[in-house]
């Protein structure tokens, strides 16, 4: 499957622990007018969902799963890959050096009931579309949330005398569905240009770019300079000055 021309997908993997699965949900999210309420209005559309098994006879290896997420991002626009944070640093910095944003999140409790209240709040409201899938359907039908005793908060796990006792899918669906929702708080930090005053008096300053200072003046005079300098850079090096 490829992702359509203009829409920014998001990602999110539960790396495999002991015996568990290694998961993989890619959603984006949808603007659409809602006849009824005459308003704008959204919704998340999960768009892939993957996961690998370890069995006795191979384990699961994280250059395939890497290989694969490589492949992904040249079908899908991703605005954010995320990772539970086990052992994925190594991956992480595998796909940013390929341009592929990525980052690892604080998978603790506090993180795990931020994005499984998004989770439930997207479901109830009736602005969560997946796609059938028997292993995420029995995940979810088997997940609970349980109150913790001492103070606020709750964990959410799947139930012990379930069908079945992994929740991999369902961290990944929460996570993929998190980083949609939270699409400024996904992105990667960039650079971007300051100004630093030098002198109370006049408007002269000096302006700091990515990687320095980039001038010193008011902001004309600086975005003449850049213009200036850009224009010599494509005439060639026998008209620098």
């Amino acid at each position: 499957k490829h992702g359509l021309a203009g829409i920014v997908y998001f990602a999110h993997l539960d790396p495999a622990s002991s015996s568990h699965n290694y998961a993989l949900v890619v959603c984006h999210k949808e603007v659409f007018l809602n006849l009824e309420t005459r308003q704008r209005d959204f919704r998340i559309v999960v768009d892939h969902i993957k996961y690998w098994s370890p069995n006795p006879e191979k384990l699961i290896l994280v250059e395939d799963v890497d290989k694969y997420i490589i492949d992904l991002n040249r079908r899908f626009h991703m605005g954010m890959i995320t990772y539970d944070q086990w052992q994925s640093n190594a991956s992480v910095q595998k796909l940013r050096k390929l341009g592929i944003p990525a980052m690892e999140t604080k998978f603790n409790r506090h993180y795990k009931m931020l994005i499984y209240t998004n989770l439930y709040d997207l479901v109830v409201s009736g602005k969560l579309l997946i796609p059938y899938h028997l292993q995420l359907k029995n995940e979810l039908i088997n997940l609970q949330r349980k109150y913790t005793t001492g103070g606020p908060g709750y964990k959410v796990l799947p139930k012990t005398d379930g069908d079945i006792v992994t929740d991999d899918l369902c961290d990944a669906l929460a996570g993929a569905c998190f980083n949609t929702m939270e699409t400024d708080n996904r992105k990667l930090p960039g650079g971007k240009l300051v100004s630093l005053p030098v002198s109370p008096a006049g408007n002269e300053r000096m302006w700091m770019g990515p990687q320095g200072p980039m001038g010193y003046g008011t902001g004309g005079q600086v975005a003449k300079q850049l213009s200036s300098w850009s224009e010599k850079l494509r005439e060639g090096p026998q008209h620098w000055r």
